[in-house]
């Protein structure tokens, strides 16, 4: 009796999984989804102008001001002076000729002015005032740890080469198992 129920559950089970199948290839999409993605679409493409535009504006608004800047920076540098004077005529003469009927031209004169530029310092080079020195870097006097050690070594020179030889001895042994370490940990990945 069971082995009958199992079937008739299996094939209930299938006639379920085809109709939610054959409803889901069915379903149409939301409605105005279409829409909404081509409303998207177009004010994007509006944004990217007007950024396009406003880029265009600022470039140009940026260039004729550095026009005007230059501009400026030229008239404030080169400024000739002319000025206007009466061609040989006194105040006296100004007035007689004013009466006589004859009119007397101004004519631009150009001078030369000399500009008042303040006084530069005169660059000084400084010059190494210590003598240079054969050895780079140059020598510099010992420190303590320096000066006990040297003691040391002047004192006990057997002693110093037998500890030296063993902090070697320690060192590679220390290395050749940081070696040993890292080879295991790159396996293990």
């Amino acid at each position: 009796m069971e082995p009958r129920d199992n079937v008739q559950g299996k094939d209930r089970l299938d006639r379920c999984l085809d109709a939610a199948l054959r409803e889901y290839g069915s379903a149409e999409p939301r409605l105005g989804l279409e829409g909404r993605v081509l409303a998207n679409l177009a004010a994007e493409r509006v944004s990217l102008a007007a950024r396009r535009r406003c880029r265009w504006v600022l470039g140009a608004a940026a260039a004729a001001a550095a026009c005007v800047g230059v501009v400026v920076w030229i008239d404030a540098t080169h400024h000739p002076a002319v000025d206007y004077v009466a061609s040989g005529a006194s105040s006296a003469g100004q007035e007689a000729g004013a009466t006589s009927g004859t009119h007397e031209v101004k004519q631009p004169v150009a001078e030369a002015v000399q500009r008042r530029t303040p006084p530069r310092a005169p660059r000084m080079i400084a010059v190494a005032r210590a003598p240079r020195l054969s050895q780079f870097p140059s020598p510099r006097a010992l420190s303590e740890q320096e000066r006990l050690l040297l003691r040391y070594v002047t004192e006990a020179p057997n002693e110093a080469v037998l500890i030296a030889n063993e902090q070697a001895e320690r060192q590679k042994e220390l290395e050749k198992l940081s070696g040993d370490e890292s080879s295991k940990i790159d396996s293990d990945r």
